[in-house]
């Protein structure tokens, strides 16, 4: 019950009796003056009043009278109604013919259940057992024998009706602080609909600008790459890679933005598959050597002899974070060494514990700068880092990704020393494959049923169906899968890729995702559908669409590979090489 009465005026008390001197004596003893408690007994006594005892304020009561039950149960109703209830009642047991007492009390506690109620009685057709068995036992329930004695009266009054003030507020308060609670709650909600709605816009804004920006730079990288295998000059082919490099930075820019955004929504997930991890770690070393330019760098893999090379793992992020460590530490070393050294410090139960570590020569990494490196866009020497390029991000991806993998990177440096990057991953081993030449079988392999060629028959060249409405993306796709060796056929949109594969047969099917009139997915579905070989043809998604869940997307539609724009001729040639079992090689254009 909501509480309403307020105590500006006092305590309010309902007292039902038949006996009007027992009303009397009820004011008397909870009238509003300065008194005693030894007046209260000469006033009742007949004793003169005592000086020796201070005056002391009697609270004030408000005080109500009825001289039957149902009155009484009329007068508490109606001050409810009015929102002035009662604080506590004095309730006579025998009173005239209608409602006696303990009927009263029943009346009274249907209106008001939180009631304080004192019997005042001298003689009672009940027993005490029989009062209890009808109102139960509880502590609302006082008993007071006529005749009474006054300070009883009052400390009953004061006591019952204090506390039922006190009940009030505590009822209040708590009713407050479910307001409160419940509003907060919904305050709550709301801020959580509000952050997933802006997590969903952010998402849908990066997978947008992704698809935007990677549509022109698969064109520009296209070209570029078409270019250099067209035999040119020097000069010329100088100008084509630092073009070429500056794209690829770009795209690495785009893809460290991109990989963030998935770590922080939760999206990434890992791709766990068997793969060589000392060829791997070999390519990586290759790969980088030739990006140190003309300055007198070594850099070197350390990959301990004893440790397993065919492991299980996420082979693209883990070689994502190597590549990082090792890219950031030829930017700070000018001369020395670059050394990347792996090893397995423990084997349990055919899991390898290795430990990664890349240590340079650099110019290392003042001590205050240790602890904020790993944050993102944090960067310890921006200077060096735009003369190089970098988003800042790179380290904090790399925590991240180690981390999802159970793992966690540590640095030690001393300025002009260089520094060391480290991490320990578990990997299970592959005991069933001792040989590293059979590596590329674990990943490489179409699946049973595809078609595959004669890759010793020249003439048998992959006849490929490129399905892209962005007039450049064909040239760039057409031009590479020519310098591939592949007759090509292109479609506009979806439906003319379908009515294509009811015409002729092809080896492999190149389908954009997103076209008009029907786009890749819907296609895909409906080759799917087709009667004879057509439905079984590969179809690799090449998209735009890079963001989390855009693979799964594809595969779902019935498609068996996903290749993101922008794309190499060395990642296409591969993702054809796998699903048409034919071994292809790029072709120069040029004298």
């Amino acid at each position: 019950m909501t509480a309403q009465h307020t105590k500006a005026t006092g305590f309010r008390i309902l007292v039902i009796d038949d006996n009007a001197d027992i009303h009397m004596d009820f004011r008397k003893i909870l009238t509003p003056v300065k008194q005693t408690p030894t007046d209260l007994e000469a006033l009742f006594l007949g004793e003169a009043p005592r000086s020796d005892h201070p005056s002391v304020e009697i609270p004030h009561f408000e005080l109500a009278a009825a001289d039957q039950g149902l009155a009484g149960v009329e007068m508490l109703q109606a001050a409810m109604e009015a929102g002035a209830r009662f604080d506590l009642a004095f309730v006579d047991m025998r009173m005239p013919p209608g409602l006696d007492g303990v009927d009263t009390i029943e009346r009274l506690w249907e209106l008001d259940s939180g009631l304080p109620v004192v019997i005042c009685t001298a003689y009672s057709d009940y027993s005490g057992t029989e009062i209890f068995e009808r109102l139960g036992v509880s502590d609302r329930l006082q008993i007071l024998k006529k005749p009474f004695d006054p300070v009883e009266v009052q400390h009953l009054a004061l006591s019952l009706a204090t506390r039922r003030s006190l009940e009030d507020q505590a009822s209040l308060r708590t009713e407050e602080l479910e307001r409160r609670v419940e509003q907060r709650t919904l305050d709550l909600h709301e801020a959580k609909d509000k952050a997933e709605a802006a997590s969903r816009l952010k998402s849908e804004f990066l997978a947008n600008m992704s698809h935007e920006i990677r549509t022109p730079l698969h064109g520009v990288m296209g070209m570029l790459e078409l270019l250099k295998e067209s035999g040119l000059a020097p000069q010329q082919q100088e100008y084509a890679d630092v073009s070429l490099s500056s794209a690829r930075s770009l795209l690495a820019l785009i893809n460290d933005i991109l990989d963030y955004s998935k770590i922080e929504a939760s999206q990434l997930q890992l791709d766990e598959h068997p793969f060589c991890l000392r060829r791997m770690a070999e390519e990586l070393i290759t790969i980088s050597a030739a990006q140190k330019g003309d300055r007198s760098v070594d850099v070197v893999l350390d990959y301990c002899d004893t440790a397993p090379s065919l492991v299980v793992g996420d082979s693209l992020r883990i070689r994502q974070v190597l590549t990082n460590l090792v890219s950031n530490a030829l930017k700070f070393t000018q001369s020395g060494e670059v050394v990347l050294d792996i090893n397995a410090v423990a084997c349990h139960d055919n899991i390898s514990t290795f430990r990664f570590a890349v240590r340079d020569t650099g110019i290392g990494i003042p001590e205050d700068k240790l602890s904020v490196i790993f944050g993102k866009f944090a960067q310890a020497d921006s200077s060096t880092t735009r003369q190089y390029g970098g988003t800042g991000l790179g380290l904090a991806i790399s925590q991240q990704l180690i981390h999802m993998m159970g793992g966690r990177i540590h640095v030690c440096s001393e300025p002009g020393r260089g520094a060391e990057f480290s991490f320990h991953l578990q990997l299970p081993v592959c005991c069933d494959l001792r040989d590293e030449s059979h590596a590329d079988l674990l990943t490489s392999a179409p699946p049973q049923g595809l078609p595959s060629g004669d890759p010793t028959n020249p003439d048998d060249r992959p006849v490929v169906l490129l399905a892209d409405d962005n007039e450049v993306n064909r040239v760039v796709a057409g031009e590479t899968l020519k310098l591939l060796g592949c007759e090509v056929v292109m479609a506009v949109d979806g439906r003319q890729a379908l009515e294509l594969m009811s015409q002729q047969a092809f080896s492999i099917v190149l389908m954009d995702c997103q076209m008009p009139v029907m786009d890749g997915y819907e296609a895909t579905q409906s080759i799917r559908q087709l009667a004879g070989p057509a439905r079984s043809v590969p179809v690799i998604a090449l998209t735009a669409h890079a963001m989390a869940g855009d693979r799964d997307k594809c595969l779902e539609a019935g498609m068996n590979d996903y290749l993101a724009k922008p794309f190499t001729l060395e990642t296409l040639q591969k993702k054809l090489e796998r699903w048409t079992g034919r071994s292809l090689t790029p072709e120069t254009t040029g004298s």
